[in-house]
């Protein structure tokens, strides 16, 4: 190769940095693809037009759309795709022919996976319209197929097991970007940890047998998340608050812990020795009377008298 090389580039078009930075040991066949079709980009094509400027079978050119979806770089709605994610709603959904439901999942070993868990989790065979919802959720919502089982586990052990909850949950995720297995663990440790903070402040404050409002729920998240308090402290303000209103006030609560957070308390020892700081009666100072001895004045006096009688004895003589 010579030193010096260059390079011009009268007609461009624009290829995503992403394609660069991660996919440049992508296989041939992909690369042509995606270059294909970012030069056309907002054109329609046969497979025929394809196969003839790829130079490839029609199953090779499948198996490279499948890895650019796969890698989330295209998306596909009915035979359209994509580069950037549509936007969607939780009642959009793709539909599938019972043959293209079959072919998919013969074809295609993750929709085999997600399809033998869904059956499992809800215990029953899935139906057309369940297969096929299953493969939009992964096709038009985006969501990896670990991750929608994943996610369907999460919805029965939630209560939550018809299609349409899951349906629900599934447009949640993808407008909230969790489409793969480690976003979805994130995701889920992060409910049940404010599932199990919810509940412990709940029966701390003996609500057992009602929902939370979205306050509470707001101002209990903000106690042990922003503020970073533990249930003593949380216990603390609450025993003031009935202490001071004879009942449970969730604004009084909230001012009394947003005070001390404020302060930078962050144990029973600060919080209670800030107490007696201020229970302790400040003591007046007084202003002491310079002291002056008599004797001072005696002093003065008897001088006077003896000068008085030192000029008397002058004069006479």
């Amino acid at each position: 190769m010579d030193n010096t090389i260059i390079f011009e580039a009268p007609t461009t078009f624009e290829v995503p940095t992403q394609i660069v930075d991660e996919f440049l040991t992508a296989p041939d066949t992909e690369l042509r693809l995606i270059l294909f079709l970012l030069r056309n980009r907002n054109k329609s094509f046969t497979k025929d037009d394809i196969i003839k400027a790829l130079k490839a079978e029609e199953l090779r050119i499948e198996a490279a759309f499948q890895y650019w979806t796969d890698a989330g770089l295209l998306f596909k709605t009915g035979s359209k795709y994509m580069l950037e994610r549509p936007k969607i709603s939780a009642l959009e959904v793709m539909k599938y022919t019972p043959s293209q439901i079959a072919q998919r999942i013969e074809r295609d070993p993750a929709i085999k996976f997600l399809s033998k868990q869904a059956q499992e989790e809800l215990a029953k065979p899935l139906t057309e319209s369940d297969a096929s919802l299953l493969i939009s959720i992964v096709d038009w919502y985006g969501i990896k197929p670990e991750a929608a089982a994943l996610m369907i586990h999460f919805c029965v052990e939630n209560g939550a097991s018809s299609m349409s909850k899951i349906q629900r949950t599934a447009a949640h995720w993808a407008e909230n970007g969790i489409y793969t297995y480690d976003e979805a663990m994130v995701y889920l440790e992060q409910q049940q940890k404010r599932s199990t903070t919810l509940n412990q402040i709940s029966t701390l404050l003996g609500f057992t047998h009602r929902k939370l409002t979205d306050a509470e729920e707001k101002a209990f998240l903000s106690w042990t998340g922003t503020y970073e308090f533990d249930l003593e402290i949380i216990k603390m303000a609450y025993d003031r608050t009935v202490n001071n209103t004879g009942k449970y006030a969730l604004s009084y609560m909230n001012k009394i812990l947003t005070s001390w957070h404020e302060k930078g308390y962050k144990t029973r020892f600060e919080i209670e020795k800030s107490d007696n700081v201020a229970e302790k009666p400040v003591q007046k100072r007084t202003t002491k009377k310079r002291y002056e001895p008599k004797i001072k004045m005696d002093i003065e006096g008897s001088m006077a008298d003896s000068w008085a009688i030192i000029e008397a004895d002058l004069k006479e003589d």
